[in-house]
């Protein structure tokens, strides 16, 4: 076969524990002297910012500011409330702690400040900056998204209520610090659904239409340490092995999906968070199994869902490609009940009467073309339905 294809690297990334306590080197090395912290307000009272505090003292890079106003589903007006308190304290540099929401503002951030606050037109088409923007340096506190090491934002249109995407190699934080003791403190639900996000990364990484050796690779390597440590996780928070398998499966799914991109699956989460608010990790799992059930009749994807199921240790050698998959499927509807979850679309309050306005903000993604096959607004419909 004639290899073609695009892998784009992230920034640093040093995995050590305890190592949020020690930023102010790596900072200034940056350049940095005037930091900004981005958070949310349940990492400011969870206590997390306080390891990061101690790093900086007298003589060096010192927190000018913290901004502690990302919600769940971050849109327009968190980015520019945001950036506005980065310029009114002077910072030249950002450090990010928190999950997914909070990276991503904080990628956004960085165009603002670079471009200005109209930010729509900069959303989907790659971004490139016209000087250069400030470091960023992501601390991630959830094992989800992995977007401290892509170059993709993803943040809510409220005029369109849709997610939209921000994406430009130059948005990659300059540095991402895995430290599994900034998890311990992870609920058990939140733990579930960041987690099931994670895995559904790997998953949509091995079927989409741009899939690659690369991120192939990454993806089964990421499914062996997400469905070997999330149960102990989700009932052990404090097993720090298990955090710390989790925060790297997390990582490296989340670099697989930012080159090799998700597809359906995602594409109904990011509706269903965008108009119902329902949590993306909650909304993933309740999609993913019947996205990959619709998946199957697709050429290629039953090869592509055997490595699934090797990832998840199941042993299929001795299987056909269908049996394979059917089985890698049948493992993850196990796992999502295990970490009870919720199954049905019913049971987070989506109305029955909003599934076809669903299915249409699904397929207006971005990400909807990187499906296998050809998939009818009728086809996704019918999909919602069997999940609801």
């Amino acid at each position: 076969m004639v290899y073609g294809y695009e892998f784009k690297l992230p920034g640093k990334v040093v995995c050590r524990e305890h190592g949020a306590g020690g930023l102010g080197k790596p900072v200034a090395r940056m350049g940095g002297t005037r930091v900004l912290l981005v958070t949310d307000p349940g990492v400011r009272n969870a206590g997390l910012l306080d390891p990061v505090l101690s790093g900086f003292g007298e003589g060096g890079p010192e927190v000018a500011a913290i901004f502690d106003g990302v919600g769940q589903d971050p849109d327009f007006d968190t980015v520019l409330h945001c950036s506005e308190a980065a310029r009114r304290s002077g910072a030249d540099c950002l450090i990010a702690v928190g999950g997914g929401s909070v990276i991503d503002t904080a990628k956004v951030v960085l165009i603002a400040l670079q471009e200005g606050d109209d930010l729509t037109r900069f959303r989907y088409g790659e971004y490139f900056p016209k000087g250069p923007l400030l470091p960023l340096v992501a601390i991630p506190t959830t094992a989800g998204t992995g977007s401290e090491s892509t170059h993709i934002a993803m943040i809510v249109d409220p005029a369109e209520t849709l997610k939209v995407v921000f994406h430009g190699s130059g948005l990659a934080p300059r540095l991402a610090l895995l430290d599994a003791s900034m998890t311990l403190t992870l609920p058990p639900r939140l733990t579930a659904a960041t987690g099931m996000d994670a895995l559904c990364h790997a998953v949509e990484s091995l079927h989409s239409n741009v899939a690659e050796p690369v991120t192939d690779g990454l993806a089964v390597k990421a499914l062996e340490l997400i469905g070997g440590n999330i149960l102990r996780a989700f009932h052990q928070g404090d097993d720090l092995e298990a955090r710390a398998g989790m925060l790297v499966g997390s990582n490296i799914a989340g670099m697989a999906a930012a080159n090799a991109y998700v597809a359906l699956i995602h594409c109904l989460a990011h509706a269903m968070g965008a108009r119902f608010d329902v949590h993306h990790g909650v909304a993933v799992a309740l999609v993913l199994t019947r996205g990959m059930e619709h998946n199957l009749r697709f050429e290629g994807v039953p090869a592509a869902y055997r490595k699934v199921a090797r990832g998840l240790g199941l042993d299929v050698d001795r299987d056909d490609d269908q049996t394979a998959a059917c089985r890698a499927i049948e493992r993850i509807r196990e796992l999502v009940a295990d970490l009870e979850l919720p199954r049905t679309l019913r049971e987070v309050g989506i109305p029955r009467e909003s599934l076809e306005d669903l299915a249409g903000s699904a397929m207006q993604d971005r990400s909807f073309a990187l499906n296998p096959g050809r998939t009818s607004l009728e086809e996704v419909l019918a999909l919602l339905e069997k999940a609801y």
